[in-house]
């Protein structure tokens, strides 16, 4: 990452500034004074985790936007930019938890109903209870359900052939992949999101089968009631609903309760998948974007549904014939809205704007691909239901 550098006249020289001298450019005004180094040369970047979107609920971490301070008299319910949460270092979003991995810990923030957090406080006590961290009505956190639970201890879970390295949560169900490429799912089966060939409720994690019977899978993705896994080789596995259109490049029914390769022409060696509510994203070798399903989908008003896959155009992420060379490496999927990481670091947003979870700094929807500005190179990005968390490397 370049030093940040400012240019100064002479007359403002003040000592104790670095000076990173170099000759004038061709065409360039030779009084135009040197140049001075406001960051230090030896400093080396930092983490920053950057929130925005609903914050009521608490779940951007930032106290005083839900209870104010003396000097705000109303609580702000929408954080529209990125807004630096402090104290929080190296800090990866999954849903409505939150995992620190420079500490070792767990923190969180926002909605407790169902003790997602990972700790319930009763009315009558104020002893705290460890939980499982979020509602098992349908055995998604792989443990037999127990009517009318309220609070529960921990629960570790077993069965798996290997090492866990990935999970995704999906609406009422659970994916799991080791470390051997093998998938898992539990939970809630009823529009066959978890691919054991049936539509029952599992509550434990079942080895899935079906086209992935012998895959090695290299990353895996659920939001709603749909499921992807992306392979070493680079084919894309879908299975749940299909009422969006997800899937209708294998079937023409609304659910499909086991596993099925995706014919994807034209997409290339696919690296990632993003899997939102009604809509689907795919990213390939090259860092080229493809969209389809139902929703905004980033090509503008007039693309609302499709059932094979729509290249975004590499323009709208920055490329350019001065910057020919730039690709996505990251993309995500909210509820109704996307993100795009690019190899500069420069995070890009499209869709529903809900509750302000876009971060352009208004609640308009966005049609189109849209740069969200942030002081330093996005790291990655993951999208809640209406708030984002950044992770964000920073010279600043």
């Amino acid at each position: 990452m370049a030093l940040p550098c400012v240019r100064l006249c002479s007359r403002h020289v003040t000592r104790g500034l670095q000076v990173c001298v170099s000759p004038p450019a061709r065409g360039e005004r030779s009084d135009s004074g040197p140049v001075f180094q406001y960051v230090g040369q030896n400093k080396k970047p930092s983490h920053k985790v950057f929130v925005w979107g609903f914050s009521f609920t608490g779940a951007l971490g930032i106290p005083s936007l839900v209870v104010p301070d003396s000097g705000r008299k109303k609580p702000r319910k929408y954080q529209l930019t990125p807004y630096h949460l402090v104290g929080c270092l190296w800090l990866r979003l999954h849903a409505h938890r939150l995992a620190d991995q420079r500490c070792d810990q767990a923190v969180g923030m926002g909605l407790n109903k169902d003790s997602q957090l990972g700790f319930q406080r009763t009315q009558d006590s104020r002893r705290e209870f460890m939980d499982n961290m979020g509602n098992n009505a349908y055995g998604q956190c792989g443990r037999p359900i127990v009517e009318d639970e309220w609070q529960s201890h921990i629960h570790r879970m077993t069965g798996f052939s290997s090492r866990v390295t990935q999970v995704a949560c999906g609406q009422d169900h659970s994916l799991f992949l080791t470390e051997t490429g093998t998938v898992f799912a539990c939970g809630w089966g009823a529009d066959g999101q978890t691919g054991l060939g049936h539509h029952q409720v599992s509550c434990s994690p079942v080895e899935v089968g079906g086209d992935l019977a012998g895959v090695e899978v290299q990353q895996i993705s659920s939001y709603g009631d749909c499921s992807l896994a992306v392979s070493k080789d680079g084919d894309l596995y879908g299975w749940g609903n299909s009422e969006y259109l997800q899937l209708a490049s294998v079937t023409e029914a609304t659910q499909m309760n086991s596993p099925r390769r995706l014919p994807l022409k034209g997409c290339g060696k696919l690296v990632q998948a993003a899997c939102g509510g009604t809509q689907v994203a795919a990213l390939n070798d090259k860092g080229e974007v493809f969209v389809w399903g139902y929703g905004i989908l980033g090509k503008g008003p007039k693309l609302s549904e499709s059932s094979t896959p729509e290249m975004i155009p590499s323009t709208l992420f920055g490329r350019s014939e001065f910057n020919p060379s730039v690709a996505v490496t990251k993309i995500r999927c909210g509820l109704n809205h996307f993100a795009a990481v690019t190899d500069r670091g420069e995070l890009f947003v499209w869709g529903k704007n809900v509750r302000g979870c876009l971060g352009t700094g208004k609640r308009d929807d966005q049609f189109f691909p849209w740069r969200v500005t942030v002081p330093g190179q996005v790291v990655d990005v993951v999208c809640g239901v209406d708030h984002m968390v950044a992770l964000v490397k920073s010279l600043l």
